[in-house]
């Protein structure tokens, strides 16, 4: 993978619109040696004791990315213009991909913060000055889908994590309608862990978002948390081997992350 800066980008995608149809460029303003993101900031959790002159390690809080930007905005006397780029990029009222052409494999969830000056070069083009305030210490890839495995008795399959950090993916389940009235799922590449299902019904389809440890079912005021064994599936950096074993069809999505 070829590390590209963000000032090196000529445009962007923020929200699912891109700079070209606002007729916006990234910039680089700075003089000099250039300055780049590299990773996110941290702070040391730590309690004084009366009496010990070391304090306590409690661990280690990392903060989400934040970063400036520049964009070059041409004919700024269009103020009809100016007003709705300031909407799409000032207004959004919770986190949204952002990424940088040709960069296109690492996304930002990004909300504008903090002032946004708009400066004038000349009576017909200027730029906008914006930080970006990021929701986690990284940056993630593309959504990956795998395929949907046919699962009868036991199948390995392989699920490639990409990136730096280990990830909690998405699993979507489906329940034939007849045989096993169960799954189970391990990683054998962390210590075999994992989890199994018991007693659902026949044609059952169950979400599982193993990050957020939360589980949703199609059965009607029904929940699924008693009939879960084990731990939530956790994905190490690099090639993972799942065990997939019952009767059921099985797919999982998920994103990488990227620091």
């Amino acid at each position: 993978m070829i590390y590209l800066r963000i000032r090196d980008s000529l445009h962007f995608s923020y929200a699912s619109k891109t700079s070209y149809e606002y007729g916006l460029y990234n910039i680089n303003l700075d003089s000099g040696m250039m300055q780049d993101l590299f990773t996110s900031s941290k702070n040391i959790n730590e309690s004084n004791i009366r009496g010990r002159d070391k304090p306590y390690f409690q661990g280690i809080q990392k903060e989400p990315l934040s970063f400036p930007v520049s964009f070059s905005v041409h004919d700024s006397t269009d103020f009809e213009r100016i007003d709705q780029v300031a909407k799409w990029l000032c207004e959004q009222e919770y986190y949204q991909p952002l990424f940088f052409t040709p960069n296109i494999h690492k996304i930002y969830y990004v909300l504008f913060m903090g002032n946004s000056d708009l400066f004038y070069i000349s009576e017909n083009s200027g730029y906008i000055t914006l930080t970006a305030r990021t929701n986690a210490p990284y940056a993630y890839s593309p959504m990956f889908i795998t395929k949907e495995y046919q699962v009868v008795g036991t199948v390995n399959i392989n699920i490639n994590n990409a990136g730096q950090l280990p990830i909690y993916p998405e699993i979507f389940v489906t329940m034939p309608n007849e045989a096993s009235a169960g799954f189970s799922i391990n990683n054998l590449t962390n210590q075999n862990e994992g989890l199994s299902f018991s007693d659902l019904n026949i044609n059952e389809e169950l979400y599982i978002n193993c990050e957020k440890q939360f589980i949703n079912t199609n059965v009607f005021n029904t929940y699924r948390y008693n009939n879960m064994e084990g731990d939530f599936i956790k994905l190490l950096p690099g090639v993972n081997r799942l065990k997939l074993q019952g009767y059921t069809s099985i797919y999982f999505r998920y994103q990488c992350k990227l620091i």
